[in-house]
């Protein structure tokens, strides 16, 4: 038989001298920063692949969202300086201050109120009031960015007054600083990426202004009025983002055609309804079909580099079109890609587009029902269209006949 051993184990002596005075209660930033592992899942979300880019990205959107939600589409301007770091200014309302003696970035206040979301609602039917209330201030996104800086200094005007702070790391370097009296309104903050921290998550790089614009024209394209100004200060590069009308904008934009010649089709996504659309459409040289189609696509605030099921649709939609008008003009053709020749640019809003997203080289968002809603509501409005442009009609039946 066995002695009993009656001596506590080391495990049990060390369970038993833990005691609450032993954990250590961190503050978010010093979470951010002796945990960047954290970090991981908020950059998996993010849409730049490079971290420094998700920064930038995320602090765009975030004075974004805080001037939508308070009814104010703010010019902004993004300046890339030489010294590494970024700058991001609007002329919005500005963040309010929440207590002279609360010290950290999370209390330059950016609540969005159901009042300012039904004025967005109603004033940007494009946009789903399920993502606005989705993308309200959230005081992770600020504070993340703060704490993968090696500085950060942020400005507000609001009420008359112009506040200011800076950080080191995360840290406070003393108190908010009322700077002075002021007829402005906005916020501006400049921030240098932390290579140590960001090293935790990937690929560091140097900003890059095709990178940026490249963001910028996505939030531009998802809120219609939006101006995004971008800046490198070194090679005094510019760039505008700003689409009035969506998707037909960038159409005329980046491929110099005439409204005349682009198909546009915008049906907003209510609280009623699943599924929006933002389309346009066009033909090089009349119907040219020697090159390949050239799509931008986006799927609610995601651009689809890889595009789905949604690109899809839209040759779907084409060839049901095309279809009746060769059978009302009695012309046989064979079934070629209806895409060849042509531009488009397309924004899905689909309530259910998160459940099909895949993480899997790049971002994807496929879904069979998103196919057939673009399909059939190109299939309605594109026929009356074409019938509309004889002369493009003909020429795109005639050159499909001929393959």
């Amino acid at each position: 038989m066995s002695q009993k051993n009656d001596q506590p184990s080391q495990h049990d002596t060390a369970h038993s001298s833990y005691s609450v005075d032993d954990i250590e209660i961190l503050s978010l930033s010093e979470i951010f920063r002796k945990r960047p592992g954290m970090m991981h899942e908020f950059f998996r979300q993010g849409r730049s692949e490079k971290a420094n880019h998700k920064l930038l990205e995320t602090l765009v959107e975030h004075m974004v969202t805080h001037n939508i939600l308070q009814g104010n589409l703010a010019r902004t301007i993004v300046t890339l300086k030489q010294d590494g770091s970024a700058t991001v200014e609007d002329f919005g309302v500005g963040y309010k201050i929440s207590g002279a003696s609360e010290t950290t970035p999370r209390h330059f206040a950016a609540h969005g109120t159901e009042e300012h979301q039904n004025y967005c609602a109603e004033r940007y039917p494009a946009i789903d009031a399920r993502e606005l209330e989705s993308r309200q201030y959230a005081t992770e996104s600020l504070t993340l960015v703060n704490t993968s800086s090696t500085s950060l200094a942020i400005e507000t005007r609001r009420d008359g007054k112009h506040w200011s702070q800076r950080f080191e790391k995360g840290e406070p370097l003393g108190e908010i600083t009322l700077v002075g009296e002021t007829q402005r309104t906005g916020t501006k903050i400049t921030f240098s990426p932390d290579h140590e921290v960001l090293a935790h998550l990937g690929a560091f790089c140097e900003f890059d202004f095709e990178t940026a614009a490249r963001d910028l024209e996505r939030l531009a394209w998802i809120y219609p009025g939006l101006r995004l100004h971008l800046l490198e200060e070194h090679t005094m590069r510019t760039f505008e983002a700003y689409y009035p009308t969506g998707s037909l904008d960038i159409l005329v934009k980046d491929h110099q055609l005439h409204k005349d010649q682009i198909f546009s089709l915008r049906i907003p996504i209510t609280r009623d309804n699943k599924r929006g659309i933002d389309l346009a459409i066009a033909w090089r040289d009349a119907g040219a079909l020697d090159a390949p189609a050239n799509i931008t696509s986006m799927v609610n605030n995601v651009r689809t580099t890889d595009h789905g099921s949604h690109v899809d649709g839209i040759g779907a939609g084409i060839m049901d079109a095309l279809l009746h008008a060769a059978h009302a003009r009695s012309i046989q053709w064979k079934v070629p890609l209806a895409e060849r020749g042509m531009v488009a640019a397309i924004r899905v809003q689909d309530e259910d587009a998160h459940r099909h997203l895949e993480a899997k080289d790049g971002m994807r968002l496929s879904d069979d029902d998103i196919e057939s809603f673009v399909a059939s509501v190109i299939a309605e409005h594109l026929e009356p269209w074409l019938e509309a442009h004889p002369y493009l009609t003909a020429n795109l039946l005639e050159r499909m006949a001929s393959l």
